[in-house]
């Protein structure tokens, strides 16, 4: 079968026949010298079954330096996300062979060897014997210089200083033999104790792997070329792009080299594991060469502490049982969030977000934010996939806290959304999943500020005053250097005004929309030193503004745009959350997801999110009850400038009762007694109490019953609403 109409197109091509087996199935393995690329073909009733595949050994040395045994997991991780099939062979022998042993030691470049290139035990046996042989000669010199002056007696005083000249000359370098022979013999004696404790106390291992192409089925002779520069093609892209450029190129501190001759790899594959170099050895000598092949394979790591002086030479790192490990760790189920049907304690200031999903029809039970732990947030997914409405549903959520402050930056108008109620029929008809009414959509009381139109609210001239209450700064039409000085001064007199006393509990959250078009990267020339500071307040903010109650949530497309100068802000996030997203994110969600190709399969408003206090949980965000889209200028106008009347006749004391009730009532469905609402508005006097519920009665903006209990509390309703239990259903 080997001299199908399949060999003379193959040969063609460079690849060279390895052989075939023909039982129960045909099968063909062409190998091209060039490429370094193996082709495999299944021959059945004519037509044939074609994939190219590549293979790879793990290096315990590389240009990064040695593998260290916790760079094993980002490898695996890194294999398993980038390649949809991935085949490991992994070996581990105890039996070492001294020339294993060896170049462990060479590699490892200890640091009582380190003043010679080459440390093998040969090469310093050479050098010893060369010492022995020059001080034997020099000694010999020396015993014919001291016959001389003797012979003299003195009769020639030239001769004389000559000869103790000489003889002087002799002893010193005699010595100096002396002094670098022992210094051998040390380091024979430090070789031979290394090599010992290597051959007793470590492993071999062997990690090799193929990446595979996709498979072409053939059934016509014209087809095959195709199929064969569509798979060579498919293996060398994987190679460079994936291999080459994300591994070897990357920060992992991973070097793998790729086979370069098949006979080792097919041995090691087919055999079923690599072949023991020590056993080949014992064998016959004649397999010496094919030991020597094999243990090019192998890394030489400690099973246990590797000593010499009592001290500590390496650490074990139990690589071959890593490897294992971490190869299963596939077969676990990362365990999901618990379903809630109980809410998480008020302590932790939570916040219903969503439902947790299985990824089809079915919504589950609702799940909760809890504002106190998550810390900085880093919110990711392409456009449309519905990170706004994610944000508009945490801060929605926020606002049941009065003493919490949030702060939105963004360089559209989507935000002015918080100021009205949805009303459109496709976002409401969502509502129902939730066990949310439409009657229940509403806006919310937030101060806009329209920097680049000169509309809305005006910034305060002390910018710290924004460190409280609720507040939108849209930068729409602005350029990228006002946008980025105002809002680095935003940032920064928001950190001053907190930074006067610690808190455990959040004081203020910072959205900040559309992230990286407050840096260096995204902005014109002109721009960059604003931007330089921009970048150093979100750095402050992420690196010492949770000590002071603050939290920051980062919108944007991937985590890269917070990469080289932004690397502080990415290793001071708390919580992750994906939602569908391309292969650019897959790597940075890998670390936190059991699969991180999850993300390119979510539905628009799915998400996973990830915190080391809960995990990873997949949730369906709730759709959020004031309006997230993006109106139009002249919507943005109107929506600013007519403020209701409502809010324009209230004083400051009825409207935080009318905003604390509202936000009582979107969290609970339930009407709320005022006596509580006045508790945490801080009104004390029964006085004043009164005269704020004559004014929200005039101006209609609430309800108000008594209930049919003892002392007869007063609840209060706001108008147009019903009750309807909004956190679970």
């Amino acid at each position: 079968m080997a001299n199908g109409y399949y060999h003379d197109i193959l040969t063609a091509q460079g690849f060279e026949l390895l052989g075939s087996i023909h039982y129960d199935q045909n099968f063909i393995l062409w190998w091209n010298p060039n490429l370094h690329v193996e082709v495999s073909l299944v021959e059945l009733d004519g037509a044939v079954l074609l994939r190219a595949a590549k293979h790879y050994r793990l290096q315990a040395w590389g240009q990064n330096g040695e593998l260290y045994s916790r760079d094993l997991e980002q490898f695996h991780e890194f294999l398993t996300t980038h390649f949809e099939e991935l085949h490991l062979t992994c070996s581990s022998v105890r039996d070492l062979t001294p020339s294993l042993v060896r170049r462990q030691i060479q590699e490892k470049k200890f640091g009582h060897l380190q003043d010679k290139e080459d440390v093998t035990a040969d090469r310093l046996a050479q050098h010893l014997q060369k010492l022995s042989d020059d001080f034997n000669e020099g000694k010999a010199l020396l015993q014919r210089d001291e016959g001389l002056l003797q012979l003299d007696c003195g009769r020639s005083p030239l001769l004389q200083r000559y000869l103790q000249n000489q003889i002087g000359c002799r002893r010193r370098q005699l010595e100096q033999f002396r002094t670098e022979a022992k210094t051998i013999h040390d380091r024979l004696a430090v070789q031979k104790h290394l090599e010992n404790e290597y051959i007793h106390k470590g492993e071999a291992v062997c990690l090799l792997f193929t990446i595979c192409s996709n498979i072409q089925f053939i059934q016509e002779k014209e087809e095959f070329t195709e199929a064969l520069n569509s798979v060579v093609t498919e293996i060398q892209n994987a190679h460079t792009y994936q291999i080459r450029q994300k591994l070897q190129g990357s920060k992992l501190n991973i070097y793998v080299n790729e086979i370069s001759a098949p006979g080792v790899s097919l041995l090691t594959r087919w055999a079923g594991a690599a072949l023991n170099p020590r056993e080949l050895v014992r064998l016959n000598p004649k397999f010496a060469a094919v030991c020597k092949n094999f243990e090019e394979d192998y890394m030489v790591f400690a099973q246990k502490d590797i000593l010499l002086a009592g001290a500590i030479q390496e650490e074990k790192k139990l690589v071959g049982a890593r490897i294992i490990r971490n190869f299963f760790k596939r077969l676990e189920v990362v365990p999901a969030a618990p379903a809630r049907t109980d809410p998480r304690p008020k302590s932790s200031m939570p916040v219903w977000i969503g439902n947790t999903s299985d990824g089809g029809t079915r919504i589950d039970s609702p799940w909760e934010l809890p504002l106190e732990k998550m810390g900085h947030v880093y919110i990711s997914g392409t456009t449309g996939a519905g990170k706004t409405f994610l944000a508009f549903v945490i801060v929605e959520g926020a606002l049941a806290y009065p003493d919490l402050s949030i702060i939105v930056l963004t360089p559209n108008h989507q935000w002015v959304g918080l100021k009205c109620a949805e009303d459109r029929p496709e976002v409401l008809e969502r509502y129902k999943l939730f066990g949310l009414k439409p009657e229940q959509a509403r806006g919310f009381n937030f101060k806009y500020y329209g920097i680049g139109q000169g509309i809305g609210e005006p910034l305060p001239k002390d910018l710290r005053r924004l460190a409280t209450g609720l507040h939108v700064l849209s930068f729409k039409y602005s350029d990228d250097r006002s946008r980025c000085e105002i809002s680095a001064n935003v940032l920064q007199s928001i950190f001053d005004a907190r930074s006067c006393s610690e808190s455990s509990k959040p004081q203020g959250l910072i959205i900040i929309d559309e992230a990286p078009r407050f840096t260096r990267k995204h902005v014109c020339k002109e721009a960059q030193s604003a931007a330089a500071e921009s970048e150093k307040a979100i750095n402050l903010i992420t690196a010492e503004g949770r000590k002071y109650g603050l939290s920051a949530i980062l919108l944007s497309q991937t985590l890269r745009h917070f990469s080289y100068d932004l690397a502080a802000v990415r290793q001071n996030l708390s919580t992750r959350i994906f939602m569908r997203n391309s292969d650019g994110e897959i790597d940075h969600a890998s670390q936190f997801m059991d699969d991180g190709r999850e993300i390119l399969r979510l539905r628009t408003g799915e998400a996973f999110i990830c915190n080391q206090e809960w995990g990873c949980v997949k949730i369906l965000v709730r759709p959020p009850l004031c309006k997230a889209w993006e109106p139009t200028d002249a919507e943005v106008k109107k929506l600013v400038s007519s403020t209701s009347e409502v809010e324009q006749a209230l004083s400051k004391e009825a409207q935080l009762i009318l905003d604390i009730a509202c936000t009582q009532y979107y969290q609970t469905g339930q009407p709320v007694r005022l006596a509580v609402i006045a508790e945490q508005a801080g009104v004390t006097s029964r006085r004043k109490l009164n005269r704020i519920v004559d004014e929200l009665k005039e101006a209609s903006a609430v309800k108000f019953e008594y209930l049919n209990e003892r002392g007869k509390p007063l609840v209060i309703m706001p108008v147009n609403t019903q009750k309807t239990n909004l956190n679970r259903t």
